[in-house]
């Protein structure tokens, strides 16, 4: 049926992970899949992955001690995929100890930063992630890589 649909699974193990969905030669798991009328979307090839990324870390005060009264945004570099709901933007407040933890990004270049004062679900709008990008930690995330970062707020 003609429409705006988003590629998802549901039932899979908790070890598969949905890496890709290719639809006329774009990654539905990236934007919208867009059916017209009379459109024939035949063809679409959807490639599974057992391999999970994981990025971690800890938020500290300029003393090195845990900062908590923050947001931590992972999110592209490239702001073609700033979209809302983007699978390859995330938030999450830090422990009380300071630590972080994102899970099941795509691989790509990414960038993180903390924020405070930040609104549920503004860090999908461009007009808010635009401003961080010079300050934001870059970050390259591989398949199945585990990595570790420690951010620094003043």
């Amino acid at each position: 049926a003609p429409g705006r649909y988003r590629v998802s699974i549901g039932g899979a193990p908790s070890t598969v992970r949905l890496k890709s969905v290719v639809a006329a030669g774009r990654d539905t798991l990236d934007v919208p899949l867009d059916v017209k009328p009379g459109e024939d979307v035949a063809g679409i090839m959807a490639t599974f992955s057992d391999k999970s990324t994981i990025v971690s870390g800890m938020l500290q005060d300029a003393s090195g001690q845990a900062a908590v009264d923050y947001t931590v945004i992972v999110f592209a570099a490239d702001t073609g995929f700033w979209t809302p709901q983007s699978r390859r933007i995330q938030s999450t407040r830090p422990s009380t100890t300071g630590t972080f933890t994102f899970r099941d990004l795509p691989p790509g270049d990414y960038l993180l930063m903390a924020v405070t004062d930040v609104e549920p679900g503004q860090w999908y709008d461009p007009e808010f992630l635009r401003p961080l990008q010079g300050a934001a930690v870059p970050m390259r995330l591989s398949e199945g890589e585990r990595k570790t970062e420690t951010l620094r707020v003043k």
